[in-house]
């Protein structure tokens, strides 16, 4: 009884042969997360926030669209779009995310683990024209926005997104919020969580 839209973020469509997808990430997508990274109002990541809420666009104006609710929701850099697209888009009524990447990603230079895409691990990553850009993306930014009910889920183990930078999400968050902290997991969700989360969404709705 719901929409759904999943979206890819490079503008490639998403129904070419699973060999074509190999070639591009050591061709055209091969560290896409660094192109432009001295210019912040050029980045990469510039476009990809445009484009969510661009496809908010499209699914609002869907005539099977109720008017009242639409959800956001991802894991890992598609977590860290559900936070980004909820904090500039007021259509968004409720967000869940995963293990969201792009968050704390200047951690490094405080003495904890940044987030993904871990960006200190690359020597010539620490100027000051990178760093205003990693402040100026980050989803730490984009949490302080967002007054709608939000529902985070991170790992202990996790060392894509490690957790620290989720609570550093977290803690920015000033809406109804809920966490599910699970200990053991690594990068990744199980089943059950899933299940529990499309729940939460459903309840959520007006």
């Amino acid at each position: 009884g719901v929409i759904t839209f999943q979206i890819g973020i490079h503008g490639i469509p998403l129904d070419l042969k699973a060999e074509a997808y190999g070639s591009l990430q050591f061709g055209a997508l091969k560290d896409y997360m660094y192109h432009r990274m001295n210019d912040r109002e050029n980045y990469y990541y510039n476009r990809v926030f445009l484009g969510c809420i661009r496809a908010n666009d499209f699914l609002t104006a869907l005539p099977q669209y109720d008017g009242k609710n639409l959800a956001a929701y991802g894991g890992s850099q598609g977590g860290a779009l559900a936070l980004i697209t909820t904090g500039l888009d007021p259509r968004v009524t409720a967000c869940v995310a995963n293990h969201p990447a792009l968050s704390d990603m200047a951690g490094y230079k405080a003495g904890r683990a940044g987030g993904y895409p871990h960006f200190f691990r690359t020597e010539g990553m620490d100027t000051p024209e990178k760093l205003k850009t990693m402040a100026y993306y980050d989803v730490v930014n984009f949490a302080r926005l967002i007054k709608v009910p939000t529902y985070i889920t991170w790992g202990y183990n996790d060392d894509v997104c490690p957790p620290t930078t989720s609570y550093a999400v977290y803690n920015t968050l000033d809406c109804p919020k809920e966490a599910l902290i699970t200990p053991i997991n690594e990068h990744w969700t199980s089943n059950d969580t899933e299940y529990g989360q499309l729940q939460w969404i459903l309840k959520h709705l007006k």
